[in-house]
């Protein structure tokens, strides 16, 4: 079985993309080509013994040579309890990890939970455990809003280099000069769909790849929503992630009109050719955007998906 992650922190989007594609109607001969490209440049995992009284625990989150214990935990997990008890348990510990690996461990957790494939899901699991990166700031609120919050962290963006490698490292070095600051991140009030649509606008103003991962994280987390104990809470530490990583850009943000979309929100033909793709961001961006579009109808998504399989 393949690892989660290749050459040295690259998440693999496989698993992902494969259902993706057939939701979106791919051939067969469109998955095996797709799989077959995949593939190709994937790790296998190691052989390792696991340690059979290893438990889910806070003491060995975010290290990333678990990995084969959690995986090897959580499959054993899923053989004697349900999928919904087990996530009930362990997904409002998670959350406060959400930007370990630039949010690819809830993505690919909530694709798995549309499969019901529970070693899938115990990979996504381990993966999210192994790699949980907890930021750590403060829960103090601004009477601001997402915009004002974001707008006034231009200085950090702007002062910031985004020529560090993967977007974990960046979201953990903005964060810490962030926190140096006391700077307050959170508003009064928050919301999933605050965050999309501040999200959604955000990347539809730039197309940038990781302002990417933060539109289709927030479908994943729509997904694997009704798990949390606590959704106001939840929703913060997923906020504080989401704007430690538009930071990590070096963009900085303005709070201007949307461009004219100029779209007739027709989706076959976007379907038609994300399956032809070979691109894993490409198929899962247009695979958000159609499934987010259903929930919450908004002309960006096919303007984003149109962008997407033009670019």
């Amino acid at each position: 079985m393949y690892h989660p992650s290749y050459n040295n922190g690259i998440s693999s989007h496989t698993p992902m993309s494969l259902v993706a594609l057939d939701c979106m109607g791919a051939s067969e001969l469109q998955l095996k080509n797709y799989y077959e490209r995949s593939t190709s440049k994937l790790d296998y995992r190691k052989d390792r013994s696991q340690e059979n009284d290893f438990y889910f625990s806070e003491d060995t989150l975010g290290q990333k040579d678990q990995f084969e214990n959690y995986f090897y935990y959580f499959s054993k997990a899923l053989e004697k309890t349900s999928t919904e008890k087990l996530l009930g348990e362990v997904i409002p510990i998670l959350i406060k990890g959400v930007a370990g690996s630039a949010f690819h461990p809830i993505i690919r957790l909530s694709y798995a939970l549309q499969t019901n494939y529970k070693p899938e899901i115990a990979m996504s699991l381990a993966y999210w455990a192994s790699e949980y990166l907890e930021l750590g700031n403060s829960f103090e609120q601004s009477a601001e809003n997402l915009a004002e919050i974001r707008t006034k962290l231009n200085s950090y963006a702007i002062n910031f280099t985004s020529s560090i490698g993967l977007i974990t490292d960046r979201i953990t070095l903005i964060n810490t000069n962030i926190q140096k600051d006391n700077v307050i991140i959170q508003p009064h009030k928050i919301t999933l769909n605050d965050i999309r649509d501040f999200c959604l606008g955000v990347f539809a103003k730039k197309n940038d790849f990781t302002l990417l991962h933060t539109v289709t994280a927030c479908h994943a987390y729509r997904i694997i929503s009704k798990y949390f104990l606590n959704n106001d809470i939840s929703l913060r530490y997923f906020w504080e992630a989401i704007v430690m990583a538009q930071i990590s850009t070096g963009l900085p943000y303005r709070n201007t009109e949307i461009p004219s979309t100029n779209t007739d929100n027709d989706w076959s033909f976007v379907l038609k050719q994300a399956c032809d793709s070979l691109d894993d961001h490409v198929i899962k961006l247009v695979y958000t955007c159609w499934e987010e579009n259903k929930n919450t109808p908004s002309i960006l998504y096919n303007f984003i998906a149109r962008r997407a399989i033009n670019s």
